[in-house]
């Protein structure tokens, strides 16, 4: 069997570790990989022989960008390749990647001046659109593996698997504590998962986890593997330390014509100074301005009836592929908050990442809409949902949370649970019909825990308890729990024998391998 990965960063170890347990015991298994962050490859190569002795045909992004960006693009070709492999646009593939349609320090603070004029976006994807299905031709995978949608070659190899009809999977966390799912398909509920759901055929251990996730989820909150904790805190000590690291590493990389040449690579010196200064002291700044805006904790149950709306991070896939047409939150909330009932307000709550994030204009505008309030957003998420008469998401956990807690919820993207009943979770995709759309749902509200446990269930049967995150990716300050008597070496022991065991049950249901 011949697997074709689509890795970023530390996904590509994971895959060829993947590779060569699948190949043991005789398994004839061949491998070829697209990879993104030249800084992450080189490190990971070291110690990964496949990625450096030629056995696994490689395609590196940074080669597609930096000979992209200095091409002259043909509309023509370009809008050839749409009508293959379109979505039905080709910008949904470069929208889904922030290191090309927002500034270099998007992680950090609102930057949206691209980094790419549209000439080089579109020279950046006709090579990519090039190079990609040359590659395929040449490679001929039996199934191609993704690692997200965090990268426009992310996007574009699952848009050429599905025009071509190679099977296809993904992998990505279910959100259910530290179980992952490899879907086959990027965006919608994969198929595996929704054959459960539909046929009710969930067994009864996984139902059985399914409830103690529900009743945890209904007395705490919604917590997962992987889930990024707060670091918004201003250390000058650390930050100072942190900047001369930085300074030391960029050069480094500096120095290295791929690595410096990278659209992938952060500034490390970048990096220190908004995570250590700029951010934290932003987030006070904004905190001492608004110190008379914020509804507080004690102040949620004296509301009017309100609907609650969490703000997104953005740049961030939740917005990006799974609700493109809401880049602005702003607007989507005035009109959330045109839409509601006489004497109902907003309560918006920004998200625990973008605190120190966003500018101080950013919250003054939503405070502009007449009934539009702030959350303090020192207050948990669970605690506002418990007081709202209604929550409204573009995508993301908050509206599931939500759901299982008994709450109206109404969606503007593609979460994966719009499957539940309309009577709990109500899509809206034509905002002239918001408004009836929010009434509707008030006065048709009914909880269906059956479905709750049913859609819970169905992904906990078709997935695998593995710390993705925290432990196989090795991202710090991600949030694990469990296991606290094994070393890491012993947790990505087990957690690699399960994760390949898994990886052959589902190759085997898309490809019969």
């Amino acid at each position: 069997m011949k697997l074709l990965g689509v890795t970023q960063g530390a996904s590509v170890r994971v895959f060829a570790r993947l590779v060569e347990m699948l190949g043991e015991n005789g398994g004839a298994v061949s491998a070829a990989a697209f990879v993104a962050d030249a800084l992450a490859f080189k490190t990971t190569a070291r110690t990964e022989p496949c990625l450096r002795d030629g056995s696994m045909a490689l395609l590196k992004e940074w080669d597609v960008t930096g000979a992209g960006r200095v091409r002259i693009p043909d509309w023509a070709a370009l809008t050839r390749w749409e009508e293959e492999v379109g979505d039905p646009s080709l910008w949904n593939a470069l929208l889904a990647d922030r290191r090309l349609v927002f500034g270099r320090a998007c992680k950090f603070r609102q930057d949206y001046t691209p980094r790419f004029t549209h000439e080089q976006m579109g020279g950046i994807l006709q090579e990519a659109l090039e190079r990609i299905s040359a590659f395929i031709e040449a490679q001929k995978p039996d199934v191609i593996v993704g690692f997200g949608t965090a990268t426009f070659g992310d996007y574009l190899f699952y848009r050429f698997a599905k025009a071509r009809g190679i099977p296809y999977l993904s992998l990505k966390a279910t959100k259910i504590a530290n179980y992952v799912s490899l879907n086959d398909d990027a965006v919608a509920l994969s198929s595996h998962v929704a054959s459960r759901i539909s046929a009710a055929a969930v067994s009864e251990s996984a139902l059985d986890e399914a409830r103690r996730h529900i009743e945890a989820i209904r007395q705490k909150g919604v917590k997962y593997e992987g889930a990024l904790k707060s670091s918004a805190r201003l250390q000058p000590l650390k930050g100072a330390v942190a900047l001369a690291r930085g300074l030391v590493r960029d050069l480094r990389n500096r120095a290295d014509v791929e690595i410096g040449g990278d659209n992938h690579v952060e500034s490390a010196l970048r990096h220190a100074w908004y995570t250590h200064f700029r951010q934290p002291l932003m987030g006070q700044y904004v905190q001492l301005r608004l110190k008379d805006a914020w509804v507080r904790a004690d102040a949620l149950s004296a509301q009017p009836p309100f609907i609650f709306f969490p703000l997104h991070f953005e740049p961030e896939v939740s917005i990006q592929v799974f609700g493109r047409p809401h880049q602005n939150q702003i607007e989507l909330v005035r009109n959330i908050a045109l839409s509601l009932p006489p004497g109902m307000l907003v309560l918006v709550k920004e998200h625990p990442r973008s605190i120190g994030f966003r500018p101080l204009g950013y919250y003054r505008k939503l405070l502009e809409i007449p009934n539009v309030r702030l959350v303090d957003p020192d207050i948990s998420t669970h605690a506002v949902i418990r007081h709202a008469g209604m929550v409204a998401v573009i995508s993301g956990s908050t509206g599931l949370e939500a759901a299982i807690c008994g709450h109206p919820v109404i969606t503007f993207g593609l979460p994966t649970y719009n499957v539940l009943p309309d009577s709990m979770v109500r899509n809206v995709r034509d905002l002239h019909r918001l408004g009836e759309e929010i009434r509707s749902l008030m006065r048709d509200h009914a909880p269906v825990d059956s479905a709750v446990e049913q859609f819970l269930g169905a992904h906990v049967d078709g997935a695998v308890p593995v710390d993705l995150y925290s432990v196989l990716l090795g991202k710090q300050g991600r949030h694990s729990e469990g296991r606290e008597g094994m070393s890491v070496e012993q947790k990505q022991s087990a957690d690699y024998r399960a994760l390949a065991a898994y990886f052959r049950q589902r190759l085997s249901d898309v490809a019969g391998a």
